[in-house]
């Protein structure tokens, strides 16, 4: 038996920006783009080992979610595998189905800060920092690589 924390998280073009160190009084340099493309970030970690899990795909709806409990029921299949996350509507859908080795359990509602996932996704926000990419796939290529 497996525990994970799942959460979603939406990567687009437009630049991530961050602090930088500069001399007191000059503004900090960096180039930024604005294009409005963009993919969700479906991802679940084992707080206990740090193993990850993680697909990008292009919605977030009821629609995916079960695209990626698929995914992860097949990567897994040796285990039976609870799934804790938040209340999102694309978790808690009626139309969502669940693969037979998976089991949810949902957080309170507005906690964010319990999800250790959220970590991840700051820190994987902080690498991408500053970072421009031509073209959805550079910055899918990328996020994989993270």
């Amino acid at each position: 038996m497996r525990s994970w924390s799942h959460d979603e998280s939406r990567w687009g073009l437009m630049t991530v920006r961050r602090r930088r160190i500069t001399v007191r009084g000059v503004k900090p340099v960096g180039t930024i783009q604005h294009q409005y493309a963009n993919c969700w970030c479906f991802g679940c970690v084992a707080p206990a080992t740090g193993e990850a899990d993680v697909q990008l795909l292009p919605k977030l709806d009821a629609a995916h979610m079960p695209v990626f409990l698929d995914g992860v029921a097949e990567r897994h299949q040796d285990t039976f595998t609870i799934i804790v996350l938040d209340r999102s509507g694309a978790h808690t859908a009626k139309a969502l189905r669940l693969p037979e080795n998976i089991a949810l359990i949902f957080l309170p509602a507005r906690s964010p800060e319990r999800n250790p996932i959220e970590h991840v996704w700051e820190n994987g926000r902080s690498q991408m920092a500053w970072k421009c990419f031509p073209h959805l796939e550079c910055l899918e290529d990328e996020r994989e690589a993270v």
